[in-house]
């Protein structure tokens, strides 16, 4: 009769259950993370629509453009923060396996653009000569002036588009300094600022 020692069987047992360990490992499919969102480019403000397109995944994490993570693999949206300026946003797909031993990850890069308003910046100050106007670090001139507010975009008033919130205005004729002034850019607005006659400063 054959014997078979306990210490033979022990290595024995341990064998088959690293090869049936081996084979599951083995038999995992490797997961291929995808998703799409519904489009390409965004205002700030906007929701991004998402649709998890992965293969074999078990289980996934989201990363979002400010950090925040999630494990639903049905997540559906992201608003966009909306004070943000021109940019890119990047989201991120993990795919795992399970047990986690494989994975793979899928990136989307999304345009965002600053919700913006239009300002002219004008006066009513009849003696106007050249007038130096700087809207935060962004520079133009007032050469003309209106008895009564002009239409937006109208000549010798300083034009420019801004992201919504708030902008500081500072503005110098020759000796002539304009007290330093905010103005709060409301989206696709027509914002308007007028520079008051220097007598009545």
């Amino acid at each position: 009769m054959l014997k078979i020692k306990i210490k033979d069987m022990k290595l024995v047992l341990y064998t088959i259950i690293g090869i049936i360990a081996l084979s599951m490992v083995s038999c995992q499919k490797q997961p291929v993370a995808d998703f799409s969102t519904d489009k390409s480019e965004y205002n700030a403000g906007d929701t991004v629509f998402f649709t998890n397109k992965s293969l074999n995944a078990k289980s996934v994490i989201w990363t979002m453009p400010d950090g925040q993570t999630s494990t639903n693999p049905n997540l559906k949206f992201y608003t966009i923060y909306s004070g943000l300026n021109d940019g890119t946003l990047n989201f991120k797909l993990e795919a795992y396996s399970k047990n986690n031993k494989k994975t793979n990850e899928a990136n989307k890069t999304v345009k965002v653009y600053a919700l913006k308003g239009t300002l002219t910046v004008w006066t009513s100050y009849s003696s106007v000569d050249t007038i130096k106007v700087t809207v935060d670090s962004v520079s133009g001139i007032v050469t003309k002036y209106y008895s009564s507010s002009p239409d937006c975009g109208a000549a010798g008033c300083f034009n420019l588009t801004l992201p919504v919130g708030n902008h500081t205005i500072k503005a110098t004729m020759g000796g002539i300094t304009w007290p330093t002034s905010t103005i709060t850019i409301i989206k696709n607005n027509c914002n308007k600022f007028e520079l008051q006659p220097v007598s009545s400063m």
